[in-house]
C-alpha cells in the first residue's frame, strides 16, 4: 500500500472532492453537479463508500494483505521497515 505523504497534489485533491461531494453534495439531477449544493444533514448511502474505496483504490491506498503498512521510502526490510 501507497503512503499518503508519496500522492501528488492532484491526487489529494481528487481523493478529498470526492469524499466530500459522496458525503454532502445533494445533485438537483443525477450526473449534474453543478446544479448541486451541499447538505451537512444528507443521509448517507452505501454508493458513497464504494465509490470512496474505489478511488483509494486507483490511487494505491487499500491494503492486500493483512499488515500491509505503508514503508518509508529506501527501507529495505519487510519486517521493521529500516534498513539494516
Amino acid at each position: 500500500m501507497k503512503a499518503v505523504s508519496d500522492l501528488s497534489h492532484e491526487s489529494l485533491v481528487e481523493i478529498v472532492e470526492l469524499a466530500r461531494d459522496g458525503l454532502y453534495l445533494i445533485e438537483r439531477e443525477p450526473g449534474d453537479r453543478e446544479a448541486g449544493y451541499y447538505d451537512p444533514d444528507k443521509d448517507w448511502e452505501i454508493d458513497t463508500l464504494s465509490d470512496l474505496a474505489g478511488v483509494l483504490n486507483k490511487h494505491g491506498l487499500v491494503p492486500e494483505f493483512l499488515g500491509d503498512e505503508p514503508r518509508p521510502e529506501g527501507s529495505s526490510c519487510d519486517i521493521c521497515g529500516g534498513n539494516h
